[in-house]
This record gives structure tokens, sequence and C-alpha cells, in this order.
């Protein structure tokens, strides 16, 4: 089944606000018992450049986390929203570098260690790491979709006629099935295949998302 890798989004949803900021206080003294360490330095200097409140903010240093027999390690931005605690980003923690596989496994380290051991929680909302094809878009559009990736030429990719006969009828059943397949995991899903050009697949997202606000722009009309 074809698949594309997405960031892995989480929420942790309490019963009420102030249950919620209960949460953070929790999350940063369990996250002490695994090896993740609070750092209240990059919190203060977000909140105060962007007057977020910092009691609703919380930063966690990850343990180093093995992937394919190298480290990584990064550092664990959590937000209180309402009665929810949400995964707001993961950054490199100093020299570490961060792919989307390595984003991945510290949320899901985190997710393991702590999200679901924490008492003040309801429920703990984490997608996956891979979205089949098939979510994301109707029969139809997905055969179009690889239709015109069998058949392209990948040094060129739709600047032949008949390749650019397929893209456009993908962006247009996309459009009219109101397809979920969102333009960076498009060229994520582009980018998985190694077969396109890097320069080739900029041009095809331009033409898509390009395809997609020409067609929304008709519609109205």
């Amino acid at each position: 089944m074809e698949s594309v890798q997405a960031y892995i989004e989480l929420a942790i949803e309490a019963a009420d606000d102030r249950t919620a900021l209960l949460m953070l206080d929790e999350i940063k003294t369990l996250g002490e018992q695994y090896g993740w360490i609070s750092n209240e330095e990059m919190k203060l200097r977000y909140a105060s450049s962007t007057s977020f409140p910092s009691k609703d903010l919380l930063v966690l240093a990850s343990p180093k986390t093995n992937i394919n027999n190298y480290s990584v390690q990064g550092y664990i931005w959590l937000s209180r929203d309402s009665h929810k605690v949400c995964l707001m980003n993961v950054i490199p923690y100093e020299n570490f570098t961060l792919d989307k596989t390595a984003y991945n496994a510290i949320v899901i380290r985190f997710n393991d260690e702590i999200a679901c051991s924490l008492t003040h929680s309801v429920e703990v909302v984490i997608t996956e790491d891979f979205i089949p094809l098939n979510a994301l878009m109707d029969e139809d559009c997905l055969k179009l979709l690889l239709e015109f990736i069998g058949a392209a030429n990948y040094s060129e990719g739709n600047r032949h006629s008949l390749d650019m006969d397929r893209w456009n009828k993908f962006i247009i059943v996309s459009f009219n099935t109101k397809s979920q397949l969102q333009s960076n995991l498009l060229r994520d899903y582009f980018e998985s295949l190694n077969k396109f050009e890097d320069v080739i697949v900029d041009n095809l997202i331009h033409d898509y998302e390009y395809g997609l606000k020409l067609l929304s722009a008709y519609e109205s009309i």
C-alpha cells in the first residue's frame, strides 16, 4: 500500500483548563524520572518574545534516542490550549539534526514514557507516522497520481504534453473529490520515491498548488 511519512501530531486532553495546567507540572516531574530535562531558559525567552504565557509552556530536552545505529536528541515543545496540552514542535538539540524519522522517534518515546502515564489526562491523541495515500484521496485520484508517476520521464516531470495531460487530470480530480492530500505531503511522497530531481518536484508542487487555487477561484465565479 502506497503511503507517505508525516510528522506525528500529539495532544493530551484533560478534564478542564485547571487540570491541564496541573498536567504540565506532572509532565515536567515525570519527565525528570526518564531523563527529560526541563529548559526554563528557552521557555522564558520564547514567552517574552511572543507574549505567550510562560505558565502554558513546557520545553523538555529529550534523552538520546537510538535510530538505525545513530543517536538523536531534541527539545520537545508543549503548550496548553484550553483543556489540552499539545505538541508544538521538536527542534534539534545542540549539534544534532532531526529528519522526519528522528522527529517522530522522539515524539513516540515521549508518548510511551510520559504521555501514556499521566494521571491527569483523559485521553492521548497521537497520529500515525505513515499515512496511506488512500486515506487522503479516493481511488480514482490515487490511480491518476500513480499513472502519472508510472509514465512520466523523471527528468522532465510534466513537460511532455501527455504527462501534462495526466498531471492536469490528477489535479482536477483531486479538486473535485476534495482530496486531503496537502502539498507538503505530496512533496514528501515524491521525495521518498527518489525518482524526480529536486527542481522537478518543486515545479510539480507549484503546479499542484496553483492548479487547485485556480480551480477554486473558477468555482467561486
